[in-house]
């Protein structure tokens, strides 16, 4: 996370300004772990009123998530628990396209939070609405890297598979023409003895 966050706090006061952020967002956070849930289950049509204890559950994931995210978004935590959300994700048929679009909708809730919350204070707002845009596009270029990898990782096992299977298919056809090979030469030492079995024992003896 080191050199990828740097490249996203231009002027170095992104970790203080996402603290802050939080501070605003936290009392509200439900609102914005909802929309991203909501938003990205709408793929399975997941319920909130009738998901129950799973709904419940995914929700305290993303409330946790957050917190981590924001409390410290240059530590390498929150990105480890990103690349999990990634690899379940993958793992259930969610494509990224999905991620993204939860992702976003839960920076618009939080976007309305603030300006909700600062709505006279122009420059606090100004500032803290660049520092959840950047925090959002930190996590989206998290979220891309590691589908990346793990894209990356699918690929060399499909290569390894089909070599494995092209080198088993090279034995078998190895297998099978020496076993041709030794085939033909038993017919043909048998074909020889036959030969010279038969062959007349005086030839040209005319008269």
């Amino acid at each position: 996370i080191e050199e990828r966050f740097a490249l996203f706090d231009f002027d170095g006061s992104l970790a203080a300004d996402a603290k802050e952020l939080w501070s605003l967002i936290a009392p509200e956070e439900e609102l914005v772990a909802r929309a991203f849930w909501v938003q990205f289950d709408r793929v399975r049509a997941l319920d909130p009123s009738t998901a129950g204890e799973e709904y419940n559950e995914l929700l305290q994931q993303i409330l946790s998530y957050m917190a981590l995210k924001f409390g410290d978004i240059a530590g390498q935590k929150w990105v480890d628990v990103a690349h999990d959300y990634v690899s379940k994700a993958a793992e259930a048929g969610f494509t990224l396209t999905a991620l993204i679009s939860a992702t976003s909708a839960a920076a618009s809730v939080g976007q309305e939070i603030l300006v909700r919350t600062l709505g006279g204070d122009h420059d606090r707002l100004a500032r803290l609405a660049k520092a959840l845009n950047q925090a959002t596009l930190l996590e989206i270029d998290v979220f891309a890297a590691h589908h990346d990898s793990l894209r990356s990782r699918a690929d060399r096992q499909r290569r390894s598979a089909r070599g494995v299977e092209f080198n088993n298919e090279m034995m078998n056809v190895v297998d099978r023409t020496a076993n041709d090979s030794k085939a033909l030469r038993g017919q043909a030492a048998h074909a020889s003895q036959g030969v010279r079995h038969g062959a007349p024992q005086h030839i040209g003896n005319a008269g």
